[in-house]
């Protein structure tokens, strides 16, 4: 993953029938020769979760796999569940940063009517 520039990730912790919990954490990226691109998917991790789902520890093991692939500075999008652990998780592990200019009310990320719809 180190010759890529942008990859998107979809993150989500779960657990098994015995109540152990795992955290799954998957790369989408673009990969492109001379005659096509192709979207393509990695499973990076699908680690133990021990412990309270907490966003800091949430973000602590995340950030620990981006770390292990490179990846933190070339993440453009994240893609989780609306639990409120998971968005607060990535809330302090990427703050956004946008400048005013770029700023539309319209796009809100954070629009609480926007995570109420996509709940599955």
């Amino acid at each position: 993953m180190s010759n890529l520039n942008h990859v998107s990730v979809t993150v989500d912790i779960w657990s098994d029938r015995k109540m152990r919990g795992f955290l799954g954490v998957t790369a989408h990226y673009l990969e492109q020769d001379e005659e096509r691109i192709e979207l393509k998917s990695n499973l990076l991790a699908c680690d133990r979760f021990k412990g309270s789902h907490t966003a800091e520890r949430i973000c602590e093991q995340f950030e620990a796999i981006c770390d292990e692939y490179s990846i933190k500075n070339k993440i453009d999008y994240i893609i989780s569940d609306n639990a409120a652990n998971m968005r607060k998780a990535f809330t302090v592990c990427f703050p956004t940063e946008q400048e005013d200019e770029d700023v539309d009310e319209e796009d809100d990320l954070d629009d609480p009517e926007l995570w109420h719809d996509l709940s599955l």
